[in-house]
This record gives structure tokens, sequence and C-alpha cells, in this order.
């Protein structure tokens, strides 16, 4: 789990980052009462964030046992298995931070924070419940990526009630053309396991094709035109930032 959770935060970090750009944004629409920018901001932030938490996982998921041999050359038994649970868990929470920092930017967080604190408690019985019934170690990170999907529908089901935020919206702007993209991608990645053995350059080839059919796709299919030009100007700045440095 440790070893799990390493990955996970260091998957997570550019996602982060970008996460914490949205939020002041989101919270100041929310206090100016723009409820409509908000829910967009909100919209975006969700699916900035799934998008560059795959940017990591997608590679690494497709290669993860040989990158962690390579890492820890003789890991713990389940550090794969349950590096995969933990990756299902950092998306799960990812692809709903947006609805997360609405319901917080709105105020009216106690009932949402005691259901989310309480279906917390859910992966301890589950877990004692998989183990007496003589399940592995997977179980206990089975029962953490089933509390963050219950967690996906505690935030999807606040952010409907208090700040209108469709679930269909979200699921066909967001979830929707991410998957694809990451399907096409991942599929395309996989071939170099078709004629090259396990070694750290079908890694690399791996990660190189999977990022150049990934990015491409979350351009065109995934992010829409006024997000395209958000992410133009950000790069600009960013250039602009690194060039006066230097």
């Amino acid at each position: 789990m440790a070893v799990a959770n390493t990955v996970n935060s260091h998957a997570n970090t550019l996602s982060a980052a970008m996460i914490g750009a949205f939020t002041p944004a989101i919270t100041t629409e929310c206090g100016a009462g723009d409820d409509a920018k908000m829910r967009r901001l909100a919209g975006r932030a969700s699916k900035f964030g799934l998008v560059l938490s795959l940017l990591f996982l997608l590679p690494l998921a497709l290669e993860l046992r040989e990158v962690i041999h390579l890492w820890l050359k003789e890991p713990p038994p389940f550090t794969v298995g349950l590096c995969y649970l933990m990756m299902l868990d950092l998306l799960g929470n990812t692809a709903t931070t947006g609805q997360g920092t609405t319901i917080t930017a709105k105020g009216r967080i106690a009932a949402f924070q005691l259901a989310l604190g309480l279906t917390c408690f859910l992966a301890l019985p589950l877990a004692w419940c998989f183990a007496a019934a003589g399940c592995n170690v997977y179980a206990v990170g089975a029962s953490v990526a089933f509390v963050s999907m219950v967690h996906v529908g505690v935030r999807l089901w606040f952010a409907r009630r208090q700040a209108g935020m469709g679930v269909r919206d979200w699921l066909f702007r967001t979830i929707a053309p991410v998957a694809i993209a990451a399907a096409v991608a991942g599929a395309i990645g996989l071939l170099p396991r078709l004629a090259m053995e396990a070694s750290i350059w079908r890694v690399g080839i791996t990660t190189a094709l999977a990022e150049a059919v990934f990015l491409p796709l979350v351009w065109w299919l995934v992010l829409d035109a006024e997000e395209r030009a958000f992410t133009l100007t950000r790069l600009r700045r960013y250039m602009g930032g690194r060039a006066g440095a230097s």
C-alpha cells in the first residue's frame, strides 16, 4: 500500500497544481453569485484534473509491472495489483474534484462532510469481511477503491442538489470523451508488447506512443474551443515566465 500510495502521489502532482489554480476562481464566482460561470469552471477543473492524471497514469498502467520491477527490483507481493486499485481511487477523486470544490465554495458542507466521513468507515468493515471470507491483500485495495467510487456518487449528488451541476452533463462532457481518448491511446500503447520483450526500452516506446495519441485526442476531442484557448494562454504565460527567468 505504501508503494501504491507513492505512485499515486507522484501521478497526482501536476493535476493537483492545476486544480489549485481553479479553486480561487470557483470560489470568486460563487461569491459573486454567477452560478453558471462557477459550474463551467468546476466542470473544467474536473476535466483538466482527469486529463493530467491520465497523462501519467495511462502509460504507467500499460507498463506498470515492468516499471515496478525496474524501480524496486524485488517488489513486495501484490504491489502491482494494489497500484492499479489505488489508480482507480485517484481517478475517482480527480474526476469529481470540481464538484467537491463547488460544494465547499457554497459553504453548506456539514451534511457533505458527514456523508464523506461516514462512507470512509466502510473501508474497514469491507476489508474485514473480505479477509474473513478468505480473500487476499487485494481486498484492502478493493475496499478503498469501492469507497472512492461511493465518494464520487456523494459529490455528484451534493453538487447537483446545491449547485445545479448535472450528472448527465458531467458524463457526456468529461467522462465519455476522456474515456474514449484514453481507450484509443491505451490500445495503441499496447502495440509494442506484440513485438518486444519487457525492458526499459519498451517502457519508453509505450510511453511515447500512448502520449503521442492521447494528447492530440484530448486537444480535439476532449477540450472545447474555449478550453483550448485557455490552455494556450496558460502555456504562453508559462513559457514567458521561463524565458524571463532565464
